[in-house]
């Protein structure tokens, strides 16, 4: 299968972790589902995944982690010694571009600094 060959090959980095990054350059590209194919290839040879959204906006229904933490929920139990982790940094309820959200609910946008901290 080529999921497996896939994971197989994320996972060869020395013993090291291993950061994957997806970069898309608009809404509705398939960044989402390309890090649930990454997470799902990686799952049978890996003991601790994370998916890490640094800045989430729009309806909290429709969030990125919760979403594909819930599609892949069950894949995710069949492997026994597997830690998975979902994460986002900061929300923002106006489905707007992170600095106009962030503006709109008079916050300030994370730094690189903090995204990279935490």
């Amino acid at each position: 299968e080529i999921h497996a060959s896939i994971g197989s090959r994320m996972l060869r980095a020395g013993g090291r972790r291993l950061a994957v990054q997806v970069w898309g350059a608009n809404t509705d590209v398939g960044k989402t589902v390309v890090s649930g194919l990454l997470l799902h290839a990686a799952a049978p040879e890996a003991s601790r995944l994370a998916y890490l959204k640094p800045v989430q906006t729009g309806s909290p229904a429709q969030h990125d982690a919760r979403s594909l933490e819930g599609h892949l929920e069950q894949r995710f139990r069949r492997e026994k010694n597997l830690h998975v982790r979902f994460r986002t940094l900061v929300e923002y309820n106006a489905p707007l571009s992170p600095d106009l959200a962030a503006e709109l609910e008079a916050a300030v946008p994370p730094s690189d600094a903090h995204v990279c901290e935490t």
